[in-house]
C-alpha cells in the first residue's frame, strides 16, 4: 500500500511537493482550530463565574489580578474595563474598542492561511495538469502516437495533480467557512460578555457616587 502511494506521488511530478506541503499545513490548522476554537476555551465558564463574583462584590483589584494572570481575548478586555472604570462611559468604550482590535483577531488566527491553501491548491493542481500535458505533447512530437505507454507518464501527472489539488482545496474551504462562522459567533459572545461587565462596573460606580 505504501509503495503504491509513493508511486502515485512520484507519478505526479514536482508539483506534488508543494501540494504535500499544502496538505500538511491544512491538516495542522484544522486540527489546531478544532482543539482551540471552542467556546469553553475562549469563554471559560469557571473563569467567567469567578470574575462575575469578584466584580459584583466590588473586589476589582482581585478581578484585575485574575485577568493579568490569565490573558486571553476576554480577560484582556475585562482588564481594560477595570483599569478605566473611573473614566466616562465613552472613554471606557473607546479603550475597550482599541483592545478588542488587538485581542479578538486571535480568535480568527490561521484562518487566512487556511483560506490561502484552499485557493492555491487547485491552482497547483492546474499547474501539474499543464506540465503533464506538456510532457504528452513532447512525447507526441518525438515519437508520435504509436506508443500509448509513452504518453501515460504525462497523462498520469496531469490527472494526479488535479485530483490532489481538489482533494486538498475542498475540505480546506469547507473547514475555513465553518471556522470563520464559529469565530464570528464567539467574537459576538465575547463582546456581549464585555458589555455585561461594563454595565456592572457602571452600576457599581453609580452606587458608590450615591
Amino acid at each position: 500500500m505504501k509503495s503504491e502511494l509513493l508511486q502515485v506521488f512520484i507519478s505526479g511530478g514536482y508539483v506534488m511537493f508543494p501540494l504535500l506541503l499544502c496538505s500538511l499545513l491544512s491538516m495542522t490548522i484544522i486540527l489546531e482550530r478544532l482543539i482551540n476554537l471552542r467556546e469553553k476555551r475562549i469563554i471559560k465558564p469557571a473563569e467567567l463565574e469567578k470574575l462575575s463574583n469578584l466584580i459584583d462584590n466590588k473586589f476589582h483589584e482581585k478581578a484585575h489580578e485574575l485577568c493579568i494572570a490569565n490573558p486571553n481575548p476576554l480577560t484582556n478586555i475585562v482588564r481594560v474595563i477595570i483599569e478605566n472604570k473611573d473614566l466616562p462611559s465613552e472613554a471606557v468604550r473607546q479603550a475597550v474598542a482599541d483592545t478588542a482590535k488587538l485581542s479578538l483577531p486571535d480568535i480568527e488566527k490561521y484562518l487566512t492561511a487556511l483560506s490561502t491553501v484552499a485557493s492555491i491548491s487547485p491552482l497547483l493542481g492546474l499547474l501539474g495538469t499543464v506540465t503533464g500535458m506538456m510532457k504528452v505533447f513532447r512525447v507526441i512530437t518525438t515519437i508520435g502516437l504509436g506508443e500509448p505507454a509513452a504518453l501515460s507518464g504525462g497523462i498520469a501527472e496531469a490527472l494526479i495533480t488535479t485530483v490532489f489539488g481538489l482533494a486538498i482545496a475542498i475540505p480546506s474551504l469547507v473547514m475555513h467557512n465553518y471556522f470563520q462562522h464559529k469565530a464570528e459567533v464567539l467574537i459576538g459572545k465575547v463582546e456581549g460578555v464585555a458589555l455585561s461587565f461594563m454595565r456592572r462596573l457602571s452600576f457599581n460606580k453609580k452606587n458608590n457616587e450615591q
